[in-house]
């Protein structure tokens, strides 16, 4: 069962708080004179709530092109991406060989909005540009260009939330 974004993150961060707690109890109970070390439990959840930490932090490559064609004003990638950890950034790297807007196609829950990227203003043939996009739970993303054209380049990353 998937849970909502808000309940895992409290589910996430009262887990947090009790191993945190938890090991400070471990750490200041018994002799004081004695070396202190952690309980092999302790250590395995402080390494899994780590390795949980970096993996919503790193980034996970979506979709890319490179020197493929995309037909003006249709989807660019077969499926809609999804992200892996949302709240995220999608991280859109783009460079095209025509001028032409790119736009971001999000959907939530069935209705579907068109975000034009760079201010609605062409991008430049030939140019890179990068543009960060916040995706929230539940929702989908898919780019449009507005010309006819080849993606020189086109990459998608999903860049993990930062608490």
């Amino acid at each position: 069962m998937a849970l909502p974004g808000d309940l895992r993150r409290v589910l996430r961060e009262g887990l947090r708080e009790e191993l945190r707690r938890a090991i400070r109890e471990e750490l200041t109970s018994g002799d004081a004179a004695a070396p202190r070390t952690l309980s092999p439990i302790l250590l395995e959840a402080l390494a899994e709530a780590l390795r949980e930490e970096v993996g919503r932090r790193a980034a996970e490559n979506k979709a890319s092109l490179f020197n493929a064609s995309v037909s003006a004003d249709t989807n660019v990638f077969p499926e809609d991406l999804k992200p892996t950890n949302a709240p995220c950034i999608f991280r859109i790297y783009a460079c095209f060989d025509a001028p032409g807007v790119l736009s971001v196609v999000r959907t939530r829950g069935g209705a579907t909005t068109t975000e034009a990227l760079n201010g609605g203003d062409p991008l430049v043939a030939g140019a890179a540009y990068v543009f960060d996009v916040i995706v929230d739970e539940g929702e989908s993303v898919n780019l449009r260009y507005s010309a006819d054209a080849t993606a020189l380049k086109l990459s998608v990353v999903e860049i993990g939330a930062m608490a």
